[in-house]
């Protein structure tokens, strides 16, 4: 990380040299129906929230 940033600024290597650096063996997708992730997502705003006063 640190190392390609000060090549960058150097101009060492470019973005696209340092995109072919790294591959991805998996590439995920989301599948999850968007009424079903706004619910989860809910819930979980709902517990973080609930979380907030417990160092208190």
């Amino acid at each position: 990380g640190a190392a390609f940033l000060a090549g960058l600024y150097n101009k060492f290597w470019t973005v696209e040299d340092l995109s072919k650096t790294r591959t991805s063996e998996r590439i995920f997708q989301p599948m999850m129906e968007d009424e079903n992730r706004v619910r989860i997502y809910k819930g979980w705003i709902r517990a973080v929230e609930r979380t907030m006063n417990w160092l208190e």
